[in-house]
């Protein structure tokens, strides 16, 4: 893996810049992570605490989570809200569904730079722009492999549907 540390954009989210992480021990403040992209499952979803997003979306990720995290060996959940409300919805998910593993992080690009960047945000009357329900699978070369996005059902986005696209991606190699 190459890791860069781009300081002067530190909100900027792409392959091999520094993005604003929640810390995994949930300590404050937070820290800026550099993220290596092998073989890395990016889930983006369009807010913390959204009915959808707390009620389905992210539920699906910490089921499968012990399947996803035997194929990628890392999942980053990514928002546009800030690492203190990412921060306490981790802790919320994770202490309602006993997930534990460290290599699932939730990750902030709260002006969705990167989201832009991809073609995956939208914008909202409610809440301005956020991202959509999506997904992006970076190989083991870090190179984009994927980009899958949901509009209102979670038919390509789910736990479940994101592990059946990793095993058919895997089988066909």
């Amino acid at each position: 893996c190459q890791y860069v540390n781009m300081t002067h954009h530190p909100l900027f989210l792409k392959p091999r810049n520094t993005t604003f992480s929640t810390p995994p021990n949930g300590s404050d403040p937070p820290k800026r992570t550099n993220l290596c992209l092998k073989n890395k499952l990016i889930v983006t979803m369009p807010a913390a605490f959204s009915p959808g997003c707390t009620s389905a979306h992210l539920p699906s990720l910490l089921q499968h989570e012990a399947d996803l995290l035997k194929i990628v060996s890392n999942v980053y959940v990514l928002t546009s809200d800030s690492v203190f409300a990412l921060d306490a919805w981790r802790r919320q998910a994770f202490e309602k569904h006993q997930a534990t593993d460290s290599r699932l992080e939730f990750i902030s690009d709260p002006n969705c730079e990167f989201g832009r960047e991809m073609g995956i945000v939208k914008q909202t009357d409610l809440i301005g722009t956020v991202f959509m329900r999506g997904a992006l699978y970076f190989n083991e070369k870090e190179e984009l492999q994927w980009v899958v996005t949901d509009a209102l059902k979670m038919d390509k986005t789910s736990g479940r549907e994101l592990l059946q696209k990793l095993k058919m991606q895997r089988s066909n190699l």
